[in-house]
């Protein structure tokens, strides 16, 4: 077998996979998610159909985004996880757009998220600020992630990079991303 050296134009694609899969593990060994509660999926590997997650579809990410054309991904959840459902949206280079993740949560669980996203940034952390209109003790962490409650879940909505290592979303359409899936969940 030839040592092809050029890569695979789906290779962005799954390392994008990759970082939303090791994110979810490692949320669930750092305690944002826990076994009470826990919802199994009776529907294989891949978790339950993208628009079953906070009734955003590719459709309408793209339209709100801006875009040409987004493709969804559900994920499925870890093992005794409490995530309802998860769903990836990616751009046509494989780069990602959206990440939706629903949780089963109590407000104590948002605070929670919102102090787990202020550590996100790495060396510099993050700044988390409230943000009205989606509920009591919803937040935006930087530029990247918002979190609020909606029907005894906890939702984060968070913008991806493109395949040219730009943030995929501004806040303002990330902020309407958040509201149409706050309107969406249930």
């Amino acid at each position: 077998m030839a040592d092809d050296a050029s890569p695979s134009p789906f290779e962005p694609c799954k390392l994008a996979v990759a970082l939303l899969v090791l994110a979810i593990a490692a949320c669930a060994l750092v305690g944002c998610t826990g076994s009470k509660g826990a919802v199994s999926s009776s529907t294989g590997p891949i978790g339950p159909p993208a628009a079953s997650c906070a009734g955003l579809t590719a459709d309408r990410v793209a339209r709100i985004a801006g875009m040409a054309a987004v493709n969804s991904r559900p994920i499925a959840p870890a093992p005794g996880s409490r995530q309802r459902c998860a769903v990836a949206f990616f751009d046509g280079a494989g780069g990602l757009v959206l990440l939706v993740r629903a949780r089963t949560g109590s407000p104590a669980d948002l605070r929670k998220a919102a102090a787990l996203a202020a550590g996100a940034g790495g060396v510099t952390a993050e700044r988390v600020r409230p943000l009205s209109g989606l509920g009591d003790g919803a937040f935006i962490s930087g530029r990247r992630l918002i979190g609020f409650r909606h029907a005894g879940q906890v939702v984060t909505v968070e913008t991806g990079y493109s395949s040219s290592g730009q943030l995929s979303l501004d806040v303002h359409r990330l902020v309407a991303l958040a509201r149409a899936a706050a309107a969406g969940t249930g």
